[in-house]
């Protein structure tokens, strides 16, 4: 298959060939050491002009395979350092320099800026206990000094005053944003309301919003770290996946909670058996697994074992069977005189 060729234009940085200073100060630390190279190879290839490159060509340089190449691509779109745009489902163009300094920019020109101060104020002491008069208002105080372990501080208090009057968090949001951040290790309010921020901004207004996108990030989560594996083992052109095709891979990974190793098998004996991309196929695969509870590889092989012995054992019965029936004669049947017969019987009796 020929190589599918993509477009690479430079976005608003200069200098391709030098490294920018928002990916050294920011990005480059905690990304993998693989991405890191297909970040700087990208730089590179640009050279201060836009040019053509494919993946599979990032992939025989880096004797890699194109599924991890592109799974770097995606993560690096994720950070926001690259923009990704797709034709007709195919990859068609990258573009760098979309860093966080230019997000923020464009967050603002949308008019998605934060529409209040970010500090906590520093409430008197009067709207403090005016705030700490309603019902609800002391259950969450209560919640929040279980969480932490120790009684809360007027400073503690403003910063739950400021969710609520503020961002428009609910008391029932508030304990869930704490839940979280606690369950990370995070025990200080100031953390917690950098977070509380970033769900405003998101869009988070309930808990039930949180829930949408913890399970909206699980699913992107598999789509990065599987996606291109995937499309490798169905021989998959390069697009992206449909939602019927997200679907599948949603229900396999969260609802019956396969591996990925177990639906990367899934996916090539899908190809090795039809030849095509085939999801549904890939699917009864799963479902007969999923139905003989089989959540390991020592299992497959074990199930596969079981098989090919009933197997053979079904086709030994048929030869056998056949040869049984080959040596016998041939019976020819008797024509009856079903008058006379009866005539016999009714003398008799």
């Amino acid at each position: 298959m020929s190589e599918s060729k993509i477009t690479l234009e430079r976005d608003g940085v200069s200098g391709l060939t030098c490294v920018p200073n928002l990916f050294i100060d920011k990005y480059m630390a905690k990304a993998p050491g693989e991405y890191v190279k297909v970040y700087l190879y990208l730089l590179r290839c640009l050279g201060g002009q836009s040019g053509d490159f494919s993946l599979e060509q990032m992939a025989l340089l880096f004797d890699s395979t194109e599924g991890e190449i592109r799974r770097a691509v995606v993560y690096w779109e994720k950070e926001g350092l690259l923009r990704l745009t797709y034709h007709e489902g195919r990859l068609s163009c990258i573009s760098i320099g979309m860093g966080q300094d230019s997000r923020a920019e464009e967050e603002k020109k949308a008019g998605d800026a934060v529409p209040f101060a970010q500090e906590v104020p520093n409430y008197s002491i009067k709207e403090i206990s005016h705030f700490l008069e309603n019902d609800e208002i002391r259950q969450l105080q209560f919640v929040a000094e279980s969480y932490l372990g120790r009684p809360l501080t007027q400073k503690d208090v403003s910063y739950l005053l400021f969710w609520n009057k503020s961002l428009g968090f609910s008391p029932d949001l508030a304990i869930r944003l704490m839940e979280v951040e606690v369950s990370e290790g995070h025990l200080s309010f100031r953390e917690m309301n950098h977070t509380a921020i970033r769900w405003y901004q998101g869009g988070i207004r309930t808990p039930e919003d949180v829930k949408n996108r913890h399970r909206s990030a699980q699913k992107e989560k598999l789509l990065r770290e599987l996606g291109g594996d995937i499309r490798e083992a169905l021989h998959m052109e390069e697009r992206d996946f449909s939602d019927s095709e997200r679907s599948f891979l949603s229900k396999w990974e969260k609802k019956w909670h396969f591996s990925a190793e177990l639906i990367l098998e899934a996916c090539r004996r899908t190809f090795a058996n039809t030849g095509q991309a085939s999801f549904a196929y890939a699917d009864k695969v799963l479902y007969n697994w999923h139905r003989k509870n089989i959540s390991t590889m020592d299992e497959v092989a074990r199930s596969d074992e079981q098989f090919q012995k009933r197997s053979t054992f079904a086709s030994s019965s048929r030869r056998t069977a056949d040869r049984g029936a080959s040596s016998l004669p041939a019976f020819k049947g008797r024509k009856s005189n079903y008058s006379e017969l009866e005539n016999l019987l009714l003398a008799g009796g």
